[in-house]
């Protein structure tokens, strides 16, 4: 099975079993299950490293965006096709994790954690739309799974960035920003992202050869 049709396909199942966990309360990981782990995760964290996880979720943006870019225009200035294709096979994870995240999310309109359950999860960071999916995930995965893709070979970068996405993943929870389901969503469909921008991306360089 080809990379693309495997990414895709995972990504659906994660999905689909977070959503699960959301539509129906009585599924065996029920919500009291989702929301009694963020309690644990939220309230048993270590507070000296609370300035740490605050950091990975504001810059989770911004490195989800510059690498993307960054590889595309390398790609660009120093007239490499084979980096430029990677860079926009890059961004168009990047837009389309970002779009397909956005439409779910307020689709769902899902109350984040801190105000349904203020009594068992502190609030530690931004949080004002919807909560289910988790953006910050889907954005940091999409890039993390798109990178792995094409990347593959670079062991120490991989690793890297699926470390990276991994952090910023359970930094919304230590945060008290999103449950649990939230964040599995957002890995869900950062490899769905990646697979079908994947897929995508070879169907417009064989166009163009």
């Amino acid at each position: 099975m080809k990379k693309s049709s495997l990414s895709i396909y995972i990504g659906i199942i994660i999905f689909l079993f977070a959503f699960i966990n959301v539509i129906y309360p009585s599924f065996p990981s029920s919500l009291s299950f989702d929301i009694h782990l963020l309690h644990n995760i939220n309230m048993h964290r270590i507070p000296h490293f609370d300035n740490f996880w605050k950091f990975i979720t504001n810059i989770s943006f911004i490195i989800s965006l510059i690498i993307p870019l960054w590889i595309l225009i390398y790609g660009i200035r120093n007239k490499v096709t084979q980096i430029k294709w990677k860079g926009i096979f890059l961004c168009i994870t990047w837009v389309l994790g970002t779009i397909v995240n956005v439409i779910i999310k307020f689709s769902v309109d899902r109350e984040r954690p801190f105000y349904e359950y203020p009594k068992l999860v502190e609030k530690l960071s931004t949080g004002g739309s919807p909560s289910f999916p988790s953006g910050h995930t889907a954005e940091a995965v999409s890039v993390a799974i798109a990178i792995l893709l094409v990347y593959s070979h670079r062991k120490l970068s991989s690793t890297v960035v699926i470390i990276w996405a991994l952090m910023v993943a359970y930094s919304r929870m230590c945060l008290g920003v999103h449950f649990p389901s939230d964040v599995l969503a957002g890995i869900g469909i950062g490899i769905f992202s990646a697979g079908l921008s994947l897929y995508i991306t070879e169907r417009i360089a064989k166009q163009r050869i």
